[in-house]
């Protein structure tokens, strides 16, 4: 059994003992230095990453991911100034036909905006009957630009552009038969 010490037989154990105890248990000079590092240990620096940051630098990505993809199409694009400026330098009739239609197709299509298109349920159905010849055209010049073109892309592409001006013509009949129309039936509202 253990024998329990009183407070004073403890205070006279050490009184008896404390030139023993004093050389016995010497701290070595750098045991208060680690103790004090153990008691106030630096935290661990923990990285946090926000959803709102790792977000933006996905975003930073993928802009820099668009642009560099613009650029490198744009470069392996051809650009829309330059067929029109070629077309002129490798076939000088075939520019000046086009710059003579594209200003009479421009005339008839100012003509026909004035027109309420999209009241009368026209709009888009002028519009189809051109986007496609456009488109057409298009593809037309770019093989002709492409390289050695027989006279047949030539002709195809004045044949295009005789066909837009024949539909502009076309719709501005019907435009000009509805606007008579209606004005020789009194009592139909207006549109025109």
């Amino acid at each position: 059994m253990k024998k329990e010490l009183s407070d004073k037989q403890l205070e006279d154990f050490i009184r008896q003992h404390r030139e023993d105890l004093q050389h016995q248990f010497v701290p070595s000079p750098g045991l208060w230095n680690k103790l004090e590092k153990e008691l106030h240990p630096k935290a661990p620096r923990l990285i946090t990453i926000r959803y709102t940051h790792l977000r933006n630098l996905a975003a930073f990505v993928l802009l820099c991911l668009a642009i560099g993809l613009g650029l490198w199409w744009s470069k392996s694009a051809p650009s829309e100034n330059a067929p029109s400026l070629s077309l002129a330098a490798l076939h000088p009739h075939l520019a000046e036909a086009e710059q003579y239609y594209s200003r009479v197709i421009a005339e008839k299509r100012a003509k026909i905006n004035h027109y309420p298109l999209e009241q009368m349920g026209l709009y888009d159905e002028f519009q189809g009957d051109l986007n496609e010849l456009d488109e057409m055209y298009r593809q037309l010049k770019t093989e002709l630009l492409q390289g050695p073109a027989p006279e047949s892309v030539q002709d195809a592409m004045i044949q295009n552009l005789q066909m837009r001006l024949r539909v502009l013509n076309q719709q501005l009949e019907v435009l000009e038969k509805m606007k008579d129309y209606q004005k020789s039936i009194p009592h139909e509202k207006q549109i025109f």
